[in-house]
This record gives C-alpha cells, structure tokens and sequence, in this order.
C-alpha cells in the first residue's frame, strides 16, 4: 500500500524514526547516535568536527587536524 523508505542509522544500522532523526554530511543517525570517534562525547547537528568520513568533537578535531597537518608537513619535506 504504502511505500515508506526506512532510513537506517550510520551507526548502528537500526531504523531511525522522524523524532529521532538527525541528517549530518549526508548521513542519518538517531539522536543517541552521533557521537566523537575519539573519546564518544554525544555531538549535534551544531557541535560537531568531520573529516575522513569521522565526526569528532571540537577539541578531539583540533588534535587529530593537528596531526594530520604534522605528518603531511613531514611526509612532503623530509
């Protein structure tokens, strides 16, 4: 009858339900869901860091960004 796509959470791969929605760099998670690679910090649509396919909070974020400029930095000069 009716043809309702089930979105599936990111993370866990459950079905997320409209009330528990959350849409970040194209991807769904349920509320609970979000969270910091690094240290698991429950993130928001508003308080979130992302790279290389990775949510990170701002202080985890600034450390790992760090880290990648570093060995970038020592990879290309020496």
């Amino acid at each position: 009858m009716f043809n309702v796509k089930r979105e599936k959470c990111h993370h866990c791969n459950k079905t997320v339900y409209a009330m528990e929605k959350l849409s970040c760099e194209d991807k769904v998670f349920h509320k609970r869901c979000l969270r910091c690679k690094q240290c698991n910090k429950l993130l928001s649509t508003g308080n979130y860091k992302y790279i290389e396919g990775k949510f990170y909070c701002g202080p985890h974020f600034k450390v790992i960004n760090f880290s990648t400029k570093k060995l970038l930095f020592l990879f290309y000069f020496f």
